[in-house]
């Protein structure tokens, strides 16, 4: 095409002609049309040839295509597949090539999104659940200038109807699976910021439907391979509310964070996390644990802020009124557990640093954070130590110590800075007297 010749697509839009007339759709019907008489005659290599003329058809540049157009070209490709005559083969070619530019189209205004996911749920029933899966994790990597996490909820929510149709291998599969999905929604928040954070909220959504979808594996499993899934979901969660919890710095979409952590919170305790275990971080310690083998190395690694979201979690169900009725007594007794045992108070101490030490987090999450080490923090410890206990190392204190003056020193208001001096001072004393005791032994 010369350098100054319009595209089809163009050419569409320019002359303002209908889309149902349009030669961009006719060049797609001729090749649909060339695509099912490849295999039907046997021709591996025009049939190769049409799938990807068909793909490149739904690719027009972001100036080219209108909204309108893309919805017919759409409707067009779902019109195909769903004819009774549709030969599988031709089904199998197209799923290899078109979730990529069917998602980049249904990333598009109009009902382009609902069409969109109409044929990835078509390729999802009718193909292979193991090639989709890696179909789909490859087009998450796939870079999208426009509407990129919209087209990212497309493919998530393609991911998530894949994976309940997994019937064997499931924990190595998600293995597969996850860490492609955190790496790409970590690396798109940026980009959702610009739109006052809504778009984080229904990427979010779309990645607790693939913990709702790993939550039915685990339903179907027993024994350890149930436990190490579940501790596979579980760490996922975690890292997803760190996440989320980081776009909680819009007002606006404050409360709508709360209730998408809540959804993510009832995960944690299908499996089998509770209070006392995130507010010590134990439990995360433990599902970690569960998956240390060196084969497991590289995948612990995209659950970075799972001690984040551990301490995240406690910090919701303290400012958010539906965790805090979610969570009912079970998290005061959990509260009440810390203060009165020294050793988990200060494993629960120790575990505020992580949001604390942290710039991805609001200053209302934080003062919250500061607000439930003052519950936990007296000036004395209730329970006589001995000399079976483990104290909390030197390079442990000195980090909440720090993390505590950042918060001194940065605050954006007065009052909270005063709260930070409080809990500085509580926890210099607690400190204090844990060394006499030290010393006694």
């Amino acid at each position: 095409m010369a350098r100054d010749e319009p595209s089809a697509a163009a050419v569409d839009v320019a002359d303002g002609d209908s889309p149902s007339s349009s030669p961009t759709l006719t060049r797609l019907r001729e090749a649909l049309a060339a695509l099912s008489k490849a295999f039907e005659s046997g021709d591996t290599a025009s049939s190769d040839a049409a799938a990807a003329l068909v793909a490149e058809i739904l690719s027009p540049s972001d100036a080219d295509a209108s909204a309108a157009l893309s919805e017919q070209m759409l409707r067009e490709v779902h019109a195909f597949l769903s004819r009774p005559s549709s030969n599988q083969m031709a089904i199998d070619a197209l799923s290899l090539e078109l979730p990529k530019p069917v998602a980049k189209l249904g990333a598009r205004m109009g009902n382009c999104r609902d069409i969109a996911r109409t044929i990835i749920e078509f390729f999802v029933s009718n193909c292979s659940p193991r090639d989709m899966l890696c179909i789909l994790c490859e087009a998450l990597d796939t870079p999208v200038a426009l509407n990129g996490s919209a087209y990212l909820v497309i493919l998530l929510d393609g991911l998530a109807s894949t994976l309940i149709l997994i019937q064997r291998r499931h924990i190595e599969q998600v293995k597969v699976v996850l860490p492609a999905i955190l790496r790409v929604m970590h690396a798109n928040l940026s980009e959702c910021d610009g739109e006052h954070g809504m778009s984080a909220v229904d990427l979010f959504s779309a990645a607790l439907r693939i913990g709702n979808a790993i939550q039915e594996m685990c339903k179907t499993m027993v024994n350890h391979r149930k436990e190490e899934l579940c501790s596979i979901l579980g760490l996922y969660a975690l890292q997803n509310i760190a996440l989320v919890s980081s776009e909680s710095k819009h007002q606006n979409i404050q409360s709508t964070c709360g209730s998408v952590v809540l959804q993510y919170s009832k995960l944690l305790m299908f499996c089998g996390f509770t209070y006392l275990g995130l507010l010590t971080g134990n439990d995360v310690t433990s599902a970690t644990t569960k998956l240390s083998k060196e084969e497991d190395d590289n995948f612990l690694d995209c659950f970075s802020f799972a001690m984040d979201g551990a301490s995240l979690v406690v910090v919701w169900t303290s400012m958010h009124d539906d965790m805090s009725k979610y969570a009912g007594a079970e998290f005061e007794s959990a509260l009440k557990e810390v203060q009165d045992n020294c050793i988990r108070k200060w494993e629960a101490i120790n575990m505020f640093r992580y949001v604390l030490s942290s710039v991805n987090y609001s200053w209302a999450i934080k003062s919250h954070s500061l607000d439930l080490l003052l519950t936990l923090v007296d000036d004395k410890c209730s329970e006589e130590t001995n000399d079976h206990v483990d104290f909390p190392c030197s390079t442990q204190i000195f980090a909440i110590l720090k993390a505590i003056e950042r918060v001194m020193i940065a605050a954006p208001d007065t009052l909270m800075r005063k709260k930070a001096f409080s809990a500085l001072k509580r926890v210099c004393i607690l400190n204090s007297l844990l060394c006499v005791q030290r010393e006694d032994y």
